[in-house]
């Protein structure tokens, strides 16, 4: 009878154990695909302040990288002085990689007197995700700095699930500001403050640790790093290496690192 409940124990015990591990493998697996999606979403929003200046911008058509799809833009002036434009897209991919594919309208309210320019979106997808929010994008030409909120942002995933997000940005220009008409050699530190909700219903906020370096022609960051804390218990960190123009990245959740290449994650 004694060995059999030993036996009983050592069975329990190495099931509670095995529960334990497959409970530390699914927070890390959930915290890294937060990471991944936190990603795609702010790639995704940076893509669209890398469109709203490609047409407002007045820049040199001719030396704009390689494109497909259509992108039209018609623009309205405004009695207060203001004018829009109005962005519509039809499978318009541009740059290298040409990872964003855009359809539907995003609609730009230009102030000239502020150099503020607002962002909204009329059914308007990047890779089948749908976008929603207001930007607000703030130039400084002083500073050679960029600042842009975004308010009531949500991404809609293919399975319906969404990842909410609010944040301030501050870009700041750190190549391509003598050739203000040549968008594609431009290069930015940005720093980032965000909250939200990710695709599981938990709360995070988003920091940056060390600047993020993008290149407008590149898609991904190349290089800087972003720490993430999930329902104030996990925290996750994404590296994005050392400047090479690659899709790897290194994420650490709790600690444990992983490499992953976004470029699988598309």
């Amino acid at each position: 009878m004694k060995k059999l409940f030993w036996v009983l124990a050592a069975a329990a015990a190495l099931s509670m154990s095995s529960c334990q591990k497959e409970d530390t493998a699914s927070t890390i697996n959930a915290n890294e695909e937060t990471a991944i999606d936190g990603d795609q979403v702010d790639g995704i929003y940076d893509e669209v302040a890398s469109e709203v200046d490609q047409v407002t911008l007045g820049l040199k058509s001719d030396i704009a990288p390689e494109s497909s799809g259509t992108r039209t833009v018609t623009t309205a002036n405004n009695n207060d002085g203001t004018y829009t434009k109005t962005v519509t897209f039809a499978n318009w991919k541009i740059g290298k990689n040409q990872r964003w594919m855009k359809n539907g309208q995003i609609i730009i309210n230009v102030n000239v007197t502020t150099l503020t320019r607002t962002v909204t979106f009329n059914n308007f997808t990047i890779n089948g995700r749908k976008i929603e929010g207001t930007k607000i994008m703030v130039l400084n030409p002083q500073t050679n700095t960029l600042t842009i909120t975004l308010k009531d942002g949500k991404v809609t995933f293919a399975d319906g699930t969404t990842y909410t997000q609010a944040f301030t940005k501050v870009w700041t220009k750190v190549a391509g500001v003598d050739t203000p008409l040549n968008v594609w050699d431009d290069e930015y530190d940005i720093t980032v403050d965000a909250t939200g909700v990710n695709r599981r219903g938990k709360a995070y906020t988003e920091t940056t640790t060390t600047p993020l370096h993008l290149k407008t022609i590149w898609p991904v960051f190349v290089s800087g790093e972003v720490t993430r804390v999930v329902d104030s218990m996990h925290t996750i960190v994404t590296n994005y290496g050392a400047g090479t123009e690659d899709f790897l990245v290194t994420i650490t959740v709790d600690g444990v690192s992983k490499e992953v290449n976004l470029l699988d994650k598309k």
